[in-house]
């Protein structure tokens, strides 16, 4: 099983991050826009499954070199973006609240960002977290501690379940299962539901479910039906995004309206799709995607220092805040991403200990 790649992922990417900044800039329409960061999880869920699954069918996995990856694939922007937000901060922040921003930083730093987020500012849409520049962090740490157990169970579900339809069918109960914990976690403790990983882990088993699928039934749906299916998955989306907001319980079972429906885009939307697919392969489109996550660490401190000098965000200023993101995201993947991507053929220990380590 070989990756090849699809630039609708990147499209999809797009839709994500777009639909997150436009909900923290307050337009209206997009109060559930939050759930761009759902559609991420189910996208992360399926590519890393995809990527560990192929290594091992063609015994090329190693621990050492997916960690290496990891941090190939994150910490050059993370640090960068880390070092100029603590450099503003430091200028405009009183003493007491730059003490409480270090914290979130070496939280953020090892992956600890939702613990501190859940005990220090309480809910995501609670007084605070305006003006916490860190906030955003709370879901790269959800995926890294999910990923600090899932390659070791993909490995015994490999070994012990080597057909794809066993496999599928242990990795649907323990979705089951964490639908459940997610579900009663948003009902009885919603602050630690919304930022903890095991009321999440169960976006990211949907994307990983997506690749266990039994291939044959999904080539057999026709065009016409792959087409309904696309539309209908962004049409999820977009309906989380306009018909959510702060007051539903959240992640559970309304989580699943947009992990449902990017599992339905990432199914068949494909390049030759007619309109989603079309859309998701504009070249504008996949572009925004591949730079989604600089753009996702660059937009909220922004934001959250706008808000700490009580700027009121009109229309005007989210085009501005938009563009800069865009900019200092395209400067960030061009000059640090990229080049960041030569350290592949380096020792995975040199990786890990240079690249986040010694930061």
């Amino acid at each position: 099983m070989v990756i090849s790649y699809r630039p609708e992922i990147d499209g999809l990417r797009c839709v994500a991050v777009i639909l997150v900044m436009l909900h923290h800039l307050g337009i209206p329409g997009f109060d559930g826009g939050f759930i761009g960061v759902d559609v991420f999880f189910v996208i992360s869920g399926y590519l890393i499954t995809s990527i560990i699954l192929s290594e091992v069918s063609r015994k090329e996995f190693s621990f050492g070199g997916f960690y290496q990856r990891r941090v190939i694939r994150l910490a050059p922007a993370y640090f960068l973006v880390l070092v100029v937000t603590s450099i503003v901060a430091s200028f405009v922040m009183l003493p007491s609240e730059l003490l409480q921003y270090t914290r979130s930083a070496i939280y953020s730093t090892f992956f600890a960002a939702n613990f501190f987020m859940w005990d220090t500012v309480g809910g995501y849409f609670g007084t605070g977290a305006d003006t916490t520049p860190l906030l955003h962090l709370w879901s790269l740490a959800v995926e890294e501690q999910f990923y600090l157990f899932w390659p070791v169970s993909l490995l015994l579900l490999q070994r012990f379940f080597r057909k794809k339809v066993l496999m599928f069918s242990v990795m649907a109960i323990v979705f089951l299962l964490a639908l459940g914990v997610s579900e009663y976690g948003a009902l009885h403790y919603r602050a630690a539901a919304y930022y903890l990983m095991p009321a999440r882990a169960f976006e990211l088993l949907v994307g990983a479910l997506l690749v266990v699928l039994p291939a044959a039934r999904m080539s057999a749906v026709p065009r016409l039906g792959a087409l309904a299916l696309s539309v209908s998955g962004m049409g999820l989306i977009l309906y989380s995004s306009v018909f959510f907001s702060k007051v539903i319980w959240f992640p559970g079972l309304n989580a699943l309206v947009p992990c449902l429906g990017t599992a339905l885009v990432i199914l068949f939307a494909k390049s030759d799709t007619p309109i989603v697919g079309s859309i998701l392969t504009n070249r504008l489109v996949v572009g925004i995607g591949k730079i989604s996550y600089p753009a996702y660490l660059w937009h909220w401190p922004i934001i959250a220092f706008l808000n700490i000098y009580l700027v009121d965000i009109t229309p005007w200023l989210a085009v501005g805040v938009i563009f800069l993101t865009m900019l200092l995201s395209v400067l960030t993947y061009r000059l640090v991403e990229t080049p960041a991507r030569k350290f592949r053929s380096y020792k995975n220990g040199v990786v890990i200990i240079g690249g986040f380590a010694l930061p």
